[in-house]
């Protein structure tokens, strides 16, 4: 009998938030076009797209970021990118969801102002289960429909890179001579985008990536709750080509004794 050889992993993931209809799913495939094979797990109530890519980029869109964690020949990577496939809008995710994250696409819709007031929801849960070391690249999306909010400044950009800097500047790699200082701009940027027009699309994404690589390079992507559930895993022997249903019953199972450990 014929076996087949399980696909390796994607070298990165990045996952995508924000309210119901800001237009996360629309930025993606505005994004990947046709180069990209999208497939819908419903067990995990998320659409997964899968992305390969020649990197790095011709121009790094990242700055801040350092070189020496680059490639140091161009080669071909794999990225998942993670949408939420109406999940959110319970107004929050699965700890599976970011589980193993190097980055996060954080998105909201600047015609609807109740979708930017919940970003402190989406971030607090973000940073509750990823830390606040993992790059965030945040989307003023639909910028078509009213340019002059592009002129227009954000107290949640302001107040969170300040929270971010300050972190960053306690960080142990933030005085490595080989480090570049980092600015308010770096720790938490801003695209104003359109999945119409396509109007920053391919600029936020790749500064996604490049970060996401970066923090991956650099000794990130784990927390607590992520050797909870790869633990539990590992354990139950779950796997990609296994039913989801267990993992998500383990990964739930997995969060109580992460808040279990955190309580004490």
């Amino acid at each position: 009998m014929a076996t087949t050889t399980p696909k390796p992993p994607a070298d990165l993931k990045i996952i995508l938030l924000g309210d119901s209809a800001v237009g996360k799913s629309k930025l993606a495939e505005r994004f990947l076009l046709n180069d990209f094979h999208p497939q819908v797990l419903s067990t995990y109530a998320l659409t997964l797209y899968q992305y390969t890519c020649t990197f790095p980029f011709p121009q790094n869109p990242s700055p801040n970021t350092s070189q020496t964690m680059m490639p140091p020949t161009p080669r071909k990577i794999t990225i998942d990118f993670w949408d939420t496939a109406g999940q959110e809008r319970f107004q929050t995710m699965h700890p599976s969801y970011y589980h193993g994250a190097h980055a996060c696409i954080l998105v909201f819709d600047v015609g609807r102002k109740v979708t930017y007031k919940n970003l402190d929801t989406w971030y607090e849960e973000l940073v509750a289960l990823r830390g606040d070391q993992l790059p965030i690249i945040v989307i003023a999306n639909k910028i078509d429909t009213d340019e002059s909010r592009a002129k227009k400044s954000f107290g949640f950009i302001d107040r969170r890179r300040a929270e971010r800097l300050a972190s960053l500047s306690t960080s142990p790699t933030s005085s490595s001579p080989t480090s570049t200082p980092p600015t308010p701009e770096s720790t938490l940027p801003l695209y104003f985008t359109s999945a119409s027009s396509g109007t920053n699309v391919v600029a936020a994404f790749r500064d996604a990536i490049t970060r996401a690589w970066a923090f991956k390079e650099g000794g990130g992507g784990g927390t607590f709750v992520d050797e909870v559930l790869a633990f539990i895993r590992e354990g139950e022997g779950v796997d990609a080509g296994k039913s989801g249903a267990w993992g998500v019953a383990k990964g739930k199972a997995g969060m109580e004794v992460a808040r279990d450990a955190r309580a004490q």
